[in-house]
């Protein structure tokens, strides 16, 4: 589910013209993916709603024991990034 595209269900052209898939060229694992399909015979239209990614990411994780507190898995990741930058010299002859 984590790693299904939006590609492995609909096809476009150049144009914008969308076109799901047939079900026979949709693989097992994007078919897992899609939580609900509406469709409206009045106007054509098809809605197809899929997991959601992130949520399926975090309950795996936290399945896995990658999450440190379980019950802080609603608050967003922080990350700390320090930048050193190089030294510089100044050669003048």
């Amino acid at each position: 589910m984590a790693n299904t595209k939006l590609s492995d269900i609909m096809e476009w052209d150049e144009a914008g013209n969308v076109k799901v898939k047939a079900s026979k060229d949709i693989s097992d694992t994007a078919m897992q993916a899609i939580k609900r399909i509406k469709t409206n015979p009045k106007t054509g239209e098809i809605e197809i709603e899929l997991w959601d990614k992130v949520q399926t990411l975090r309950l795996l994780a936290k399945a896995s024991g990658l999450l440190d507190n379980p019950d802080e898995s609603d608050k967003p990741s922080v990350i700390g990034i320090n930048v050193k930058a190089p030294e510089t010299f100044d050669n003048e002859e």
